[in-house]
C-alpha cells in the first residue's frame, strides 16, 4: 500500500478488506494474522519507488513496534457444532452458543501472530453454498466443498515403495541445487523407521544428462539404509547437463513394482522431452504409478510439474519456498503420510445444468478447472459461476473402486451478497494463472492471452487484485481550501463493523442478565 500527496498534520485511514478461504489443519480450521511482513518483502516494497518529485519515506519495524495500539474482535458462523474454539497465542475472551461465537483480545499486544484454530463435531461432509450477487440478481455463485474420508487400513499394510528424484542439472546449479540436497535430506530424516513393518522399501536417484542410485534395487527403511542414503545425497557429484527425465522413469518402467511407485521429485521442473515422458506415464505398467512433485527455484516450471501429476496415477505438487524454510518440514511430513494412503482420482463433478456446455467455455466457469487427485482429509473445494444449480454430484475413483457423493442445497438457503462471488472471482483469476488449461504447453499460453480480459473483467467487477490490475483511492481536495474538512473517522468504521452476533450472552459464558443487574446496582450505590 503507498499513500502519496498527503498535507502536513492529517491522518490517513487504510482499510483492506480479505476475503480468504481458511486453512484446515489436523481437522481444525485454522486462521492466521501474521504479526511481522518478511524481511524480504518489506525491504522489496520499502525499495519500490512510483514517483520521484518528492522524497518517499518508507516505513520500517523500530523499537517501538510493539507499543502499536492492536485491538481486535471476530464474530465466527460456522455451518456445524462448534466444539473447540482455542488461541495457541494469545489470551481471548469468548461467547459461544452451537454455531456461532465472538471473540476479543484480553491483552492488546501483537508482538506475534495471532492463531486461532475452531475444531467442529463434524466436518467431513461434502457441502453446497449458492449464493446471489447483491447487485446483479441474475449472478450466482457456487462453491462446493469435497472432504473425503475413507478407510485406508488396507493401504498401510502392503508393500510401499517410494523413489526420491533429485535433479542435479544445469538449471538446477546454484543455491536450488544445494536447497535439494537439504530438502531430500529433511525427507530421509522424518520416514518412520518404529511403524515400517519391513512394507517400505525406498531408493534415491539423482539425475542430470546421465543418473546414480544409492542402491542397485529399492531397499528397506532401516537405519542403516537410511544412513547410506542421507551420505549418498549430502556427498552425490552434480551431473550436470541436461535433465533426461525420461531415461530414469523408463528403467524403473521395466521393473516390476508393488502396486504402483511413488516417486518424489525434487526439481525445477525445466524437464527435456516431456511428450516422451507424458507418454511413457500413460503406459500400462505405470498406470498406478503416482507422482510427488517439489518445486524448487524461484524460476521453476509449475506447468511442466503439474502436467506430470495430472498424467500420473496421483499424487500432488508442492512448493518449496527457500524464504519460508520453517514450513518445509511440516509440508514433508504430509507428502510421507499422503504417500502411503489411497489416492482418489479420476474426479469429474457433474453440476446438473445444461449451462455448461461445450461452447460454454468451462475453465472460466468452474475453479479449478482440472481436478488433481485428492488424499485421505485433504479437502477439495470448487468454485463456480453457475445458475440455477442446486446439486451436485462428485464421482472419483478410490484403489479402483467408484466412489460417488451427491450434495443438495435448495433456494431457501440461497444467501444475498458478494463473499462467494469474490472467492469465485479469486479462484477462477488463480487458476487462470497459475493453473492447467491444456496439457499442450503452447495452447495452455494461447488460452490465457485469448482470456486476458476476461481476468481482466472479473478483477474491476469483484475488486480482486490480479496480475493486470491495481487500485487507486484519490481524495480530491481544493487548492485554495486550506481547511482541510474531516474525512473517514476511524472509530466510525469501528463502530459500523462492530456487530455483536450474541448480545444476550455475557463474556465467557455469563449471561446477559446476570451483567445487566451488575449494572443496575452499581448505578444505585453511585446514586
Amino acid at each position: 500500500v503507498s499513500v502519496g500527496n498527503l498535507p502536513p498534520n492529517c491522518e490517513v485511514v487504510i482499510k483492506i478488506t480479505y476475503v480468504v478461504e481458511l486453512a484446515i489443519e489436523n481437522d481444525d480450521i485454522v486462521f492466521r494474522l501474521p504479526a511481522k511482513v518478511a524481511s524480504w518483502q518489506s525491504k522489496m516494497a520499502i525499495e519500490d519507488h512510483n514517483q520521484t518529485l518528492l522524497p518517499s519515506i518508507g516505513i520500517t519495524a523500530t523499537a517501538d513496534s510493539n507499543k502499536i495500539q492492536f485491538s481486535l474482535k471476530a464474530s465466527i458462523t460456522m455451518p456445524y457444532e462448534i466444539r473447540k474454539l482455542f488461541s495457541p497465542t494469545h489470551r481471548l475472551r469468548r461467547k459461544i452458543t452451537d454455531c456461532q461465537a465472538m471473540i476479543e483480545l484480553i491483552d492488546n499486544i501483537f508482538d506475534k501472530d495471532f492463531i486461532l484454530t475452531i475444531t467442529l463435531t463434524t466436518i467431513h461432509i461434502p457441502r453446497m453454498l449458492v449464493e446471489t450477487y447483491a447487485s446483479d440478481s441474475e449472478s450466482r455463485a457456487c462453491m462446493l466443498t469435497f472432504y473425503p474420508k475413507f478407510d485406508s487400513e488396507g493401504q498401510s499394510t502392503s508393500t510401499t515403495e517410494i523413489i526420491y528424484i533429485i535433479d542435479l542439472s544445469n538449471s538446477m546449479d546454484g543455491n536450488a541445487q544445494k536447497q535439494a540436497k537439504q530438502l531430500a535430506h529433511t525427507f530421509l530424516s522424518n520416514m518412520s523407521i518404529e511403524n515400517n513393518n519391513n512394507n517400505i522399501l525406498f531408493n534415491i536417484v539423482t539425475f542430470g544428462s546421465d543418473s546414480d542410485e544409492c542402491f542397485p534395487i529399492s531397499s528397506l527403511l532401516t537405519k542403516e539404509n537410511l544412513a547410506k542414503a542421507k551420505h549418498f545425497v549430502l556427498h552425490s557429484l552434480d551431473h550436470r547437463g541436461n535433465t533426461d527425465l525420461f531415461s530414469v522413469l523408463y528403467n524403473y518402467s521395466l521393473l516390476p513394482s508393488y502396486g504402483g511407485r511413488n516417486y518424489i521429485l525434487l526439481s525445477d521442473g525445466h524437464l527435456n522431452d516431456m511428450k516422451s515422458i507424458l507418454l511413457l506415464l500413460k503406459q500400462k505398467q505405470m498406470k498406478y504409478d503416482r507422482f510427488f512433485t517439489c518445486s524448487i527455484s524461484d524460476t521453476a516450471n509449475k506447468h511442466d510439474l503439474k502436467q506430470l501429476i495430472n498424467s500420473a496415477g496421483g499424487g500432488f505438487g508442492t512448493v518449496f519456498d527457500s524464504n519460508y524454510r520453517s514450513k518445509w518440514k511440516t509440508k514433508v511430513l504430509s507428502i510421507l503420510e499422503n504417500v502411503r494412503q489411497p489416492c482418489v482420482n479420476g474426479i469429474v463433478i457433474d453440476w446438473h445444468t445444461e449451462q455448461l456446455d461445450e461452447n460454454n467455455n468451462f475453465q472460466f466457469l468452474q475453479a479449478p478447472s482440472h481436478i488433481h487427485s485428492l488424499f485421505n482429509g485433504m479437502r477439495l473445494t470448487v468454485y463456480g459461476f453457475i445458475n440455477n444449480c442446486y446439486k451436485a454430484t462428485l464421482k472419483a475413483n478410490v484403489n479402483g473402486h467408484e466412489l460417488t457423493t451427491t450434495v443438495f442445497t435448495s433456494k431457501i438457503t440461497e444467501t444475498t451478497g458478494k463473499i462467494l462471488h469474490c472467492l469465485t472471482a479469486r479462484a477462477i483469476i488463480d487458476d487462470w494463472e497459475n493453473g492447467l488449461l491444456s496439457t499442450d504447453d503452447t495452447v495452455n499460453e494461447l488460452i490465457k492471452s485469448q482470456y486476458k480480459q476476461h481476468i481482466i473483467d472479473l478483477s474491476t467487477k469483484y475488486s480482486i487484485v490480479s496480475p493486470f490490475t491495481s487500485f487507486v483511492a484519490i481524495e480530491e481536495r481544493d487548492k485554495e481550501d486550506k481547511n482541510i474538512q474531516q474525512g473517514v473517522n476511524l472509530l466510525n468504521i469501528m463502530v459500523d463493523k462492530d456487530i455483536d452476533l450474541l448480545p444476550y450472552i455475557g463474556w465467557d459464558g455469563e449471561n446477559s442478565q446476570s451483567a445487566l443487574e451488575l449494572l443496575v446496582l452499581v448505578g444505585i450505590n453511585d446514586d
